[in-house]
């Protein structure tokens, strides 16, 4: 869903929500149920994968850390 032309075409305000749930999940701050089968390991896999493969992401992303 990041990676589509119409993603990156959402309001600023849309996007930039996305972007900060997507990095609370998997930075580990979202706590929640939902995500309790995704391990630490998982999630700084898939963290670093978005940090390197998707461009223009808000600045949070650069100094986030999972676990």
């Amino acid at each position: 869903m990041i990676y589509s032309d119409l993603f990156d075409a959402l309001p600023a305000p849309i996007r930039e929500r996305v972007y900060q749930r997507l990095c609370d999940v998997l930075s580990g701050r979202d706590k929640s149920s939902t995500y309790a089968s995704m391990t630490a390991e998982e999630r700084t896999a898939i963290l670093e994968i978005v940090r390197d493969t998707k461009h223009n992401l808000p600045t949070f992303w650069g100094i986030e850390q999972a676990g």
